[in-house]
C-alpha cells in the first residue's frame, strides 16, 4: 500500500521516560514535525555577518525542505532519480554543515511579510514635541540594501537619531549602540554599513549620537559645564531615540514593531543595561557585550593601571613574556592546553614568585623591581580613600592575539603600551577627570597625578547619571524581557570580574535569574572583539529564539577569522549559570570556591548551597532543581561532589540536594566516636528535609550514605517515599556473606583497621597515611582530583573513622545465624552495583527482594567498582531518571505537579506537532493539559489516557470541547480503560467490559460533538437520557450549547485484538505500547475488522503510533537494560498466567519460548531473572539502542513501515535531546 499523503512528512512523537509500572506514567509526549506554513528565510553573507555579530544558526529550514523534496522525489514512490540525487547530494551537505558546527553555518530570518503604508515623504509631518523629523528620504535599493526610508531627526536639545525603515518589513526594530565616549554620526561609514546589513534582512534599524558629534566635541569635552549632555549621554539618548523610531514605524507601517532589540558592547553593554535597568519596556531583548556598567570604577582602574605601567618602563616584548610565564602556569588548569585560560580566577600567579628577577643587567628576559611592584599595582583592587571601587584585573589579557585590524600584538597593545602614541584607555579615561568627576571641571587637569586617597566631589552625581549597576531587574523581567550578555576573559580594557559581581547581586533577588539573564564568558578574546581565543559568535539568532520562542541559549559558538577572511578555531562557549558572592569575590556557580581548589562543573544549573542544624551540628549541602526532593547521601571517603552527574541528570525534574555527611568538607566535625553514631547520622538526614521544609524525601545513599540510606528507610519510613542504594548490600545480605563468605570477611578487613587505628597510623590508608592525598588516590578524574583533596583538607580524619568505630560490627564467627531481619521495605527500592568493587562482593545482593514488600530493581554495571556513580555516570544517571520518572512524574504529575514548560515551548518552537499528558490515580490529565495550552500557542496537546471510567462520555466531550474552543482547536482526545486496580479500587466503579466501553464512550462524544440533533443513546454500558436504577424519570436528552468542530481527534490506548478492531471502528488512531513495524500483520486483521465496520475507512483515516523507547549510548547491552525491565513486567507480570495480553502479543511478535519463560520467572518472584530473558531481538524489534550508527540502521524498518502507511507516528520514549535529534534528523 503506498503511504498515505497525510502520513508525509512523518511525525515523531515524543512519549517520556520508560515506564516501569504503568505505560501512563510518562512525563510529557509529543509529535515533531516541520510546520506547514514554514516560511522561506533570508542568509546572511559572511562580510553581513561581521558586520551585525551575527554568525550562527543551523539551516533547518533548508534541511527541512530538502528532507521533503527526498521524500516527494524517492524513485521507491515514483519520483524522478536525477531529481532525488540532487536533493539527497544537497541534504548531505547540510548535514555535514551541522557536524562541522558554527563555522558552516548562517543566520536565518523569516520574509518581511509588513508593507509601508506610507510614503517616506509622508514621515515629514509626523514631528511632535518629543522629536523633530529633519529630513525622510526614499534611499533606493542597491545590490545589498533594499528600498527603504531614512529618517534623519531631533531630539531636543541636541540628540540627532538615524531611523531606517525598509519599505518591506519584518516587524522587529533593531538598535545599536555606541563605543568609547559615543558622538559618532550616523552617516559614518561603519554605521552606515551596518544599518545596511540590518536593513537587508528586514530589520527597522535605529541609532543615536547621544546629543553630540565628536567631529565638534571630541572625547569628554561635550560634558564641559554642560549637564544635559551628560544625562543623554548616560541614558536619555537611547531611550528617547527607542520611543521615537517605534513611532515612526507605527506611522509608515500602521503597526508597531513586534519585537525590538538592543545590541551593544563596551559603552554600547552599559547603554545596554541601562535600558534593561531604568527603561524596561524598551527592549524585548537585549544584548550587553563588554559593559561598561561601573563606568566611573572603570575610569578610575583605567588611571590607576596606566600610572602603574606608564611609571615602570615595560615594553611590549615584556608583557609577551610576562604572558608567556602566565600561560605555562595557567592554561592547562582546565585540563586542555590549548593556548586559552578558560577561568583566569583558577590562576594562582603571583608576580615575586613566579617571574624571573633581573640579577644583573635589566633585559626583556626578566623583571626589575620598578616593574614588579607596577605588575603588584596592575594586579591589585583599586582603592579609592581607602576603599576598593574596582576588582583586580584577572590575568590573560597580556597574550599575543588579533587585534581588530588582525595585526598579532600583546593585549595591552594599544590598550596600555603603545610605542606609536597615547596608549588607549589614557586617551579614554582623561577626560573623565577633567570634564565629569568634579563639580568644577578642570579641562588642564593632569589625570595622572589624582590622588587615590580622596574622593571626588562630583562623583556621586557623576554616578547616579552614568553607571548602570542597578541589580533590580524585576520590571524588565515581569514583561518578559531576556538579556544575553559576554565578556572576553582576556579583556584588557573592562574586568570582566564586574559583569559576573553584577549578575551575583541581581541573582540574589531572583533566584530564577537564568530563566531572563545568561551570560557567556569567552576565553581569549579581547575588548569586544580580536584576541588569542575565538572571538566570532551570533548573539542575535539566540536571543531571537528565546524572546521569540522561549529557547533559552544554554552555549554560543564561537571561532575566529584570519587575516584571510578563513574561519579556524572553532568551539562552544557554555553559559555562566547562577552566581553566588564568596568572601570579596564573585564567582559564578560554574566555579564554586573549594578553597584552594575550584568545582568546575557547568552542568549545573542554579547551583546553591546551605546548611540545616541538627542540635547544634551543621550540616551542609549542594542544591539544584526544583520539584519533588531526591536527598543523596556520600560514603568514604567522598563529599557531595560525588553526585555531580546524578545532580545534573535529574536538576530539570527534581529538587536534588547532595549532603557532606558530618565530618566531611563543609558539615560539622563534632569530636567522640558516640558523636558518629548511626540514630544521629539519620536524624543528619531528617534534619535536612525538613530544613527544606518538606515531609519526606526520596533517599539515595553510596557506601556508609547507603548504610545510612538503609537505616533511614527502616526506621523513618513515614519520611522515605522511594530508596536507592549504591554498592552497599541490604543489611542482611551483607551479615550473610560475612558470617559465610571468606572472600568478603577478606575484603572487609580494611574495616577493621579503621575500627581499631588512628588517622596518625601510617598505614592505615591501604599501606600509606592518611591524608587529602592518600583518601583522594581513588579519584580517577584529574581535574576532581585536586578538588577532593581540598575538600578532604577541610574534613575531620577522625570523624570520617569513626563512621567505622560507632557502627560497623565485629566480623560474626563462621556459621553464626543472620541477626533478627529489620523492618520490612514497603517503598520500592531500587539498587545499582559495580561488579568490580573490590570491598563488597555482588553475592550480597542475593535474596535481597526476600526483604521488600515493594517493588526491587537490581542494576549491575560490569566494569564499574565501587565508585558505581563515577564509573558507570551515564548508566546511573539514566536508569535513575526512568526509575524515579516512572514513578513519580506520570503526566507531569506525581507527588507534586512537575511540567517542563521549557521542554514544552522547546519543542513548539522546533515544530513538535503535540504533547500529551497521563493520569493514574494523583494529578489528572485534563487540569495539566489545559495549563499547557494556556502556556503556548501552536502545539497541540493531548491526554494518554484520560481514564474512561473515571468521567461520563458528556463530561469528556464537555472538556475535550472546551480546551478545543480555548485552543484554537489543539487540544486531541487520548482515551484507555486503565485496569480493574485502578478503576474498582480508587474511582469505586465497575471496571466492566473495556471494549464495549470505548465504542460507546466514542460514538456518544462524536454525537455531542455533531450537534447535529439531541444526544440520545441506549447502550449496554451508557444511555441517554439515564433510565436505569436509582433514575427519576425527569432527564430529557440535550443538545450541546456550545458549538466545536466535529474533527476532534479521538485516539484509545489498545493491545488486544478486540481493542485494536474496537479503536480502528470508531476512533482515529491507537497506540500500542510496543509495535515491531514490520509485523505490522500483528494488527493487521483486527484493524480491517474494524474499518469493515466503521464502513468507508482506510489507514488514511486512522493512525497507529506506537511507544518507542530510544536509548543512545555505546554499550548496547547497558542501553537495554531498562527496557528489559519494562517489557519483563508487561510480558510476564500483567494479568493473570493465562488472561495476559502483552504475553500473547510477545507470542505474536515471535517469541513464544521467550514469552512462556519470562513469564513464569517473573510469577516466581524472579523478576531479574525475568528481565535478563527478554530477548535483545525482541528490543531491537521494538525499541532503538546502541551508537547513534546503530541507531540509524533500525530505523530502516521503521521508515519501511511508514512507506506503507502502517505506521503513522513514533512516541519516542527518550530523557536525551541527542537522541530526539538523531532520530529527527533521519526521519523528518
Amino acid at each position: 500500500m503506498p503511504k498515505p499523503s497525510k502520513n508525509h512528512p512523518w511525525k515523531l512523537g515524543l512519549s517520556g521516560p520508560v515506564s516501569y509500572a504503568n505505560r501512563s506514567n510518562s512525563t510529557w509526549r509529543g509529535f515533531y514535525r516541520p510546520p506547514d506554513d514554514a516560511s522561506p528565510v533570508k542568509t546572511l553573507s559572511e562580510s553581513e555577518i561581521e558586520a551585525l555579530g551575527l554568525q550562527l544558526v543551523l539551516p533547518v529550514h533548508e534541511i527541512m525542505e530538502a528532507r521533503r523534496m527526498c521524500q516527494e522525489h524517492h524513485p521507491d514512490r515514483g519520483g524522478d532519480p536525477e531529481v532525488f540525487q540532487h536533493w539527497k547530494e544537497k541534504l548531505d551537505r547540510l548535514k555535514r554543515r551541522v557536524r562541522n558546527n558554527a563555522a558552516d553555518s548562517l543566520v536565518q530570518y523569516k520574509t518581511t511579510p509588513h508593507q509601508a503604508a506610507l510614503s517616506c515623504r509622508d514621515l515629514m509631518s509626523v514631528s511632535t514635541f518629543d522629536f523633530t523629523v529633519v529630513s525622510s528620504t526614499l534611499i533606493e535599493a542597491t545590490e545589498s540594501v533594499p528600498r527603504h526610508c531614512r529618517i534623519d531627526g531631533l531630539i531636543p536639545t541636541e540628540i540627532r537619531f538615524e531611523v531606517n525603515l525598509p519599505l518591506a518589513w519584518n516587524g522587529r526594530l533593531y538598535m545599536y549602540g555606541n563605543g568609547g565616549l559615543a558622538g559618532t554620526p550616523a552617516d559614518d561609514p561603519a554605521r552606515r554599513y551596518a544599518a545596511g546589513q540590518a536593513l537587508a534582512h528586514g530589520f527597522a534599524t535605529a541609532y543615536t549620537d547621544t546629543g553630540h558629534d565628536k567631529r565638534v566635541q571630541p572625547g569628554g569635552t561635550f560634558a564641559h559645564n554642560n549637564f544635559h549632555k551628560l544625562v543623554d549621554y548616560g541614558f536619555r539618548a537611547v531611550h528617547l531615540t527607542a520611543v521615537s523610531a517605534k513611532t515612526l514605524a507605527t506611522h509608515l507601517y500602521g503597526k508597531a514593531p513586534a519585537y525590538s532589540y538592543f545590541n551593544g558592547c563596551s559603552t554600547g553593554g552599559r547603554q545596554a543595561l541601562m535600558s534593561a535597568q531604568r527603561f524596561p519596556q524598551d527592549f524585548d531583548g537585549i544584548i550587553a557585550g563588554a559593559p561598561a556598567a561601573d563606568y566611573s570604577g572603570l575610569k578610575f582602574s583605567q588611571a590607576w593601571r596606566v600610572s602603574a605601567i606608564s611609571r615602570s618602563g615595560l615594553t611590549e616584548t615584556e608583557a609577551l613574556v610576562l604572558a608567556g610565564h602566565i600561560y605555562a602556569a595557567c592554561d592547562d588548569l582546565d585540563g586542555t592546553k590549548d593556548g586559552l585560560i578558560s577561568d583566569p580566577r583558577r590562576c594562582d600567579f603571583d608576580v615575586d614568585r613566579d617571574l624571573p628577577h633581573c640579577e644583573g643587567a635589566d633585559t626583556d628576559a626578566c623583571f626589575d623591581q620598578a616593574e614588579r611592584e607596577a605588575l603588584k599595582q596592575y594586579y591589585a583592587p583599586v582603592m579609592l580613600a581607602g576603599e576598593e571601587v574596582y576588582p583586580a584585573m584577572p590575568v590573560g589579557s597580556e597574550v599575543l592575539g588579533a587585534t581588530y585590524t588582525q595585526e598579532l600584538r600583546s593585549g595591552w597593545f594599544p590598550w596600555l603600551l603603545n610605542d606609536n602614541g597615547p596608549v588607549l584607555l589614557d586617551l579614554l579615561g582623561s577626560d573623565f577627570f577633567r570634564y565629569m568627576t568634579f563639580i568644577e571641571d578642570q579641562p588642564d587637569y593632569d589625570w595622572t597625578q589624582f590622588d587615590f586617597a580622596e574622593r571626588p566631589d562630583g562623583l556621586d552625581g557623576f554616578s547616579a547619571i552614568v553607571d548602570a549597576v542597578d541589580p533590580d531587574l524585576s520590571r524588565f523581567k515581569n514583561r518578559g524581557g531576556k538579556l544575553l550578555s559576554y565578556f572576553g576573559w582576556a579583556d584588557p580594557d573592562i574586568n570582566p570580574l564586574t559583569l559576573l559581581a553584577y549578575r551575583a547581586e541581581v541573582a540574589a533577588l531572583n533566584t530564577d535569574v537564568d530563566s531572563f539573564f545568561r551570560t557567556f564568558m569567552m576565553p581569549g578574546m579581547f575588548h569586544c572583539r580580536g584576541g588569542a581565543g575565538p572571538d566570532r559568535f551570533d548573539a542575535i539568532t539566540p536571543l531571537i529564539d528565546w524572546v521569540e520562542h522561549g529557547v533559552a541559549p544554554e552555549e554560543l559558538a564561537t571561532w575566529q577569522v584570519d587575516s584571510n577572511g578563513e574561519r579556524h578555531n572553532g568551539r562552544r562557549v557554555m553559559r555562566l549559570i547562577s552566581l553566588v558572592l564568596l568572601l570579596s569575590a564573585t564567582i559564578s556557580t560554574s566555579a564554586i570556591a573549594e578553597g584552594s581548589a575550584t568545582v568546575e562543573y557547568t552542568a549545573l544549573k542554579n547551583l546553591s548551597h546551605g546548611f540545616a542544624d541538627n542540635n547544634g551540628v551543621k550540616i551542609h549541602y549542594a542544591s539544584v532543581g526544583e520539584g519533588p526532593l531526591v536527598v543523596m547521601i556520600h560514603g568514604f571517603p567522598d563529599f557531595w561532589y560525588s553526585w555531580r552527574d546524578q545532580m545534573a541528570g535529574l536538576q530539570d525534574n527534581y529538587q536534588v540536594v547532595a549532603i557532606d555527611q558530618r565530618g566531611y568538607n563543609k558539615s560539622g566535625q563534632p569530636e567522640g566516636v558516640e558523636q558518629y553514631a548511626m540514630p544521629l547520622l539519620i536524624s543528619d538526614v531528617a534534619a535536612v528535609i525538613q530544613h527544606l521544609g518538606r515531609d519526606s524525601a526520596t533517599i539515595v545513599g553510596h557506601d556508609w550514605g547507603g548504610a545510612v540510606a538503609w537505616q533511614f528507610a527502616f526506621y523513618m519510613p513515614q519520611m522515605t517515599e522511594r530508596l536507592v542504594i549504591l554498592n552497599l548490600p541490604h543489611p542482611m545480605g551483607m551479615a550473610r556473606e560475612m558470617a559465610n563468605n571468606p572472600e568478603q570477611r577478606e575484603n572487609s578487613d580494611y574495616a577493621r583497621k579503621f575500627r581499631e587505628g588512628s588517622p596518625s597510623d601510617p598505614d592505615i590508608m591501604f599501606g600509606g597515611p592518611m591524608n587529602p592525598t592518600t583518601l583522594a588516590g581513588w579519584v580517577s578524574d584529574p581535574a576532581a582530583k585536586p578538588i577532593y583533596e581540598a575538600a578532604f583538607a577541610r574534613s575531620s580524619f577522625a570523624g570520617m573513622l569513626n563512621f567505622y568505630k560507632a557502627n560497623y560490627p565485629a566480623p560474626p564467627a563462621p556459621g553464626t545465624p543472620p541477626p533478627a531481619p529489620p523492618p520490612r521495605l514497603k517503598m520500592p527500592v531500587l539498587v545499582f552495583h559495580g561488579l568490580k568493587d573490590t570491598a563488597l562482593h555482588s553475592d550480597g545482593l542475593n535474596n535481597t527482594w526476600d526483604w521488600i514488600d515493594a517493588d526491587l530493581t537490581i542494576v549491575t554495571a560490569p566494569e564499574a567498582g565501587h565508585f558505581v556513580q563515577q564509573d558507570a555516570s551515564d548508566l546511573v544517571t539514566t536508569t535513575m531518571r526512568w526509575w524515579l520518572d516512572a514513578r513519580i512524574l506520570g503526566g507531569g504529575i506525581g507527588a507534586r505537579v512537575n511540567i517542563n514548560l521549557d521542554a514544552i515551548r522547546h519543542a513548539e518552537s522546533l515544530g513538535y506537532d503535540s504533547v500529551w499528558t497521563a493520569e493514574a490515580w494523583g494529578g489528572d490529565a485534563v487540569t495539566p493539559a489545559a495549563w499547557i495550552l494556556a502556556q503556548t500557542s501552536k502545539i497541540k496537546v493531548g491526554t494518554a489516557i484520560m481514564q474512561m471510567p473515571a468521567r461520563t462520555p458528556a463530561m469528556a466531550a464537555m472538556t475535550a470541547m472546551s480546551l478545543a474552543e480555548l485552543s484554537g482547536g489543539r487540544f486531541i482526545v487520548g482515551l484507555g480503560a486503565s485496569g480493574p486496580q485502578v478503576i474498582e479500587g480508587w474511582h469505586g466503579v465497575p471496571y466492566g467490559k473495556p471494549v464495549t466501553r470505548l465504542k460507546e464512550y466514542v460514538q456518544i462524544m462524536k454525537k455531542i460533538f455533531a450537534r447535529q440533533e439531541k444526544a440520545t443513546f441506549d447502550g449496554e454500558i451508557y444511555q441517554l437520557p439515564y433510565i436505569g436504577p436509582g433514575a427519576t424519570g425527569l432527564g430529557k436528552p440535550l443538545k450541546s450549547i456550545l458549538h466545536c468542530e466535529e474533527d476532534i481527534p479521538i485516539f484509545a490506548a489498545n493491545i488486544t485484538p478486540r481493542g485494536v478492531a474496537a479503536a480502528a471502528e470508531v476512533c482515529d488512531g491507537f497506540f500500542p505500547i510496543w509495535m515491531d513495524p514490520s509485523k505490522y500483520s500483528v494488527f493487521k486483521d483486527p484493524i480491517e475488522q474494524g474499518f469493515a465496520k466503521a464502513g468507508d475507512k482506510n489507514l488514511t483515516q486512522f493512525e497507529v503510533s506506537p511507544f518507542v523507547t530510544v536509548i543512545m549510548g555505546d554499550d548496547v547491552e547497558q542501553c537495554m537494560m531498562p527496557i528489559r525491565a519494562n517489557m519483563a513486567l508487561y510480558i510476564g507480570g500483567m494479568g493473570a498466567r493465562d488472561k495476559n495480553f502483552y504475553n500473547n502479543y510477545a507470542k505474536a511478535l515471535g517469541f513464544e519460548d521467550a514469552a512462556v519463560k519470562i513469564q513464569d520467572l517473573f510469577l516466581a518472584g524472579k523478576k531479574d531473572e525475568a528481565a535478563a530473558a527478554v530477548p535483545a531481538e525482541l528490543i531491537d524489534a521494538c525499541h532503538l539502542v546502541g551508537p547513534a550508527e546503530r541507531i540509524r540502521e533500525r530505523l530502516a524498518p521503521w521508515k519501511a513501515a511508514g512507506s506503507k502507511g502502517h505506521v503513522a507516528s513514533m512516541l519516542l520514549g527518550s530523557q536525551q535531546p541527542e537522541a530526539l535529534e538523531l532520530i529527527a534528523s533521519e526521519m523528518l
